[in-house]
């Protein structure tokens, strides 16, 4: 029988953020899902930030990535799974690149995560992509609501859970309530309002600690965040890990107390989905797809960029710690019933059975 293949175009690991990596998951269950990729892989400098910003840089890093996608495309499946930009200068780069598919008589699915409806020139240009996909893919109920408001018809499929807990556990603990942020940190995931909401938190007497593990998402973001927690006085309550995988990332997890992700943007969030597969309560915004996994039953919702709510959420679990076992054991029995890997997985294989690979 013939091998089943799919192109797959994504930032591979080991750059870091959501989309990476779920390209992780899909390359590591291609048994799962019936399906082989053949993977080409959306380059960033290691040591560099997100990209997004427009920059001689940025145009250098095309100008290198380009070329070598025409000569991956020369002997690319008939099915490629794209996964689409939400900033300027990445939808900029996909039009190019979904051009080519296009002109070479690829089907392609296209998988976004961030819906960029705030912006009327990213939101036009998605349209125009439109075109140029023959299915589009989203994270979560409100990201489809997001995609038809714009005139484009998708499904959605929730992330799955890279990092299985495998019996690791959050082990209660009388000492500081413990917060964890995972991924790319700064000013588009909130992280200015946390560092001031833990300085608010600990001004009025609640013991609270936080773990950033990942990297800036934009050049100089660490730094400014460095700034702020030595202006506050957190330096000893405030811990910059750098990025952890596998099993250091899943330790990170168990030895943890609650996810703080008080983004100003997100799609679905993968590190949500995680962080209750161990029982951790979250704390979130109410933005993109978070509410639709995060509810009052298992976290906490604050709006977008209200330091004073996300303290308050912040002190109420750790004044009340049962609180926060309540809410990790409700979240961590949603995961179980949406977010299986064998669930995903089938769900992706009818997705490329239907484009016909």
């Amino acid at each position: 029988m013939r091998e089943k293949t799919v192109g797959l175009v994504a930032p591979l690991p080991p750059q870091v953020g959501g989309v990476a990596g779920f390209a992780e998951w899909l390359l590591a269950h291609e048994g799962d899902i019936g399906y082989r990729f053949e993977a080409f892989d959306l380059w960033r400098p290691p040591a560099g930030g997100a990209g997004g910003r427009l920059s001689l840089g940025s145009v250098a890093i095309q100008a290198r990535v380009f070329p070598a996608f025409l000569r991956w495309l020369r002997r690319a499946p008939g099915v490629v799974h794209y996964s689409v930009s939400h900033t300027a200068t990445g939808l900029t780069r996909d039009t190019l690149f979904l051009s080519a598919l296009r002109m070479s008589r690829r089907r392609v699915v296209g998988h976004i995560h961030v819906i960029p409806e705030a912006s009327a020139t990213r939101a036009g240009t998605l349209r125009a992509l439109d075109r140029l996909v023959d299915k589009w893919v989203t994270l979560a109920p409100s990201s489809v609501a997001a995609l038809d408001r714009l005139g484009i018809d998708a499904e959605w499929i929730p992330n799955p859970i890279r990092i299985s807990p495998n019996g690791q556990v959050p082990e209660p603990t009388d000492g500081p309530l413990r917060l964890l942020f995972v991924g790319r940190y700064g000013e588009r995931k909130g992280c200015p309002e946390l560092v001031d909401a833990l300085a608010l938190v600990r001004d009025s007497g609640a013991d609270v600690t936080l773990r950033f593990v990942g990297r800036e998402e934009y050049a100089g973001e660490e730094g400014a965040l460095r700034r702020d927690v030595a202006a506050r006085g957190l330096e000893d309550a405030v811990e910059f890990a750098g990025v952890l995988q596998g099993h250091d990332l899943a330790t990170a997890y168990a030895a943890s107390d609650a996810l703080c992700l008080p983004s100003r943007r997100e799609g679905g969030p993968l590190v949500v989905l995680e962080a209750m597969a161990f029982g951790l309560p979250v704390i979130a915004t109410s933005v993109g797809g978070i509410p639709d996994f995060v509810d009052a039953e298992n976290g906490l919702l604050v709006p977008p960029g209200d330091v004073r709510a996300l303290a308050d959420s912040i002190r109420s679990l750790a004044g009340d710690r049962a609180l926060g076992s309540k809410l990790g054991g409700a979240g961590r029995e949603r995961v179980a019933r949406i977010a299986r890997d064998e669930t995903i997985a089938a769900r992706w294989a009818e997705v490329y059975a239907e484009m016909g690979a």
